[in-house]
This record gives structure tokens, C-alpha cells and sequence, in this order.
């Protein structure tokens, strides 16, 4: 998988303030008053869907590195499988980098999973997304609080 940089991702929007994708609101949802530091946002391209992984902090990011892992069951059998490794440095402000590409139908068997690594100025964040079939969702991944997204795991390593 090659390298890929964008620097149009859309804002974070609050969930008590997204629309539907259908047009007009969504169902009520509660605030949220945190802001997210680091997320994934999934964007369609040809047949896949990729993977960005966005710095929504005020720093550029020294380093961001994506290790994917998971497995594959066939029959009785699982199977350990290694995605792509990537490393960008100097990520900006409001940039996305590419960290994986799904496809919708090959894809469906395999249980994945992305780790990273974020050199900033409070240190080095050691963060794991929580294992999902088929794909990797979008979510936020770090708050602005240091407390991690939803079953994400996320260390601080002072430096």
C-alpha cells in the first residue's frame, strides 16, 4: 500500500450536531463537550475504502506510525495475517495520512486490527483500535482530556 496524504478531511462534528446521511437531523444525542486530538475517517476510493488517520491537535506530529494485524478463519482454522506498516513524519495539523484500504467483499473474513505510534510534544502515544470484522471503523481515537475513544486502548509514554 502506498503512502497517501490529504489535507481536506472535513472537520470533527459534534454527534448532537451531525446530520443523517439521508438528509435532515439524526435522533437526539447527547453533547459532547471533549474534542478529538486523533481519529480515523474512512473516505470511499474505487473499490475500497481507506483508512486516514487524522491529527486534529495544534502540533505537527514528529512521527505516526500504523501497524495492522488480525487473522482469517478458514474452516476450522485461524489464520494470523499482517497488513502494511506504514510511517509518516511531520504530520500537519488537520492532515490525514493513509494507514489501511478495505475492500467490501474479500475482506469480509478477516478480523482486523491497527496499533499506532504518535511522537508529539507530550510524548509518545502507544494507541490500539479494538478488533473488528471486515473493516476498521471510523472513530475518535484520543480526546482532547487524554482519555482514549471507545474500546480503544491508549498509553503515554513520557519523553
Amino acid at each position: 500500500m502506498e503512502p497517501k496524504r490529504v489535507q481536506d478531511i472535513p472537520p470533527w462534528v459534534p454527534p448532537d450536531q451531525r446530520q443523517s446521511r439521508f438528509g435532515g437531523s439524526v435522533s437526539p444525542r447527547a453533547s459532547e463537550s471533549r474534542r478529538p486530538l486523533f481519529r480515523l475517517v474512512s473516505r470511499p476510493s474505487d473499490n475500497t475504502v481507506e483508512l486516514f488517520f487524522v491529527n486534529d491537535t495544534d502540533e505537527t506530529l514528529a512521527h505516526v506510525a500504523a501497524f495492522t494485524g488480525g487473522f482469517i478463519t478458514a474452516d476450522d482454522d485461524a489464520l494470523p495475517i499482517e497488513g502494511a506498516n506504514l510511517g509518516y513524519h511531520d504530520v500537519r495539523p488537520g492532515e490525514g495520512v493513509k494507514v489501511e484500504a478495505f475492500d467490501g467483499y474479500y475482506d469480509l473474513d478477516y478480523v482486523l486490527q491497527l496499533s499506532f505510534e504518535v511522537a508529539c510534544g507530550q510524548g509518545t502515544w502507544r494507541i490500539l483500535t479494538p478488533a473488528q470484522k471486515g473493516r476498521i471503523a471510523a472513530q475518535e481515537l484520543l480526546w482532547d482530556d487524554g482519555s482514549p475513544g471507545r474500546h480503544v486502548n491508549a498509553s503515554l509514554r513520557p519523553g
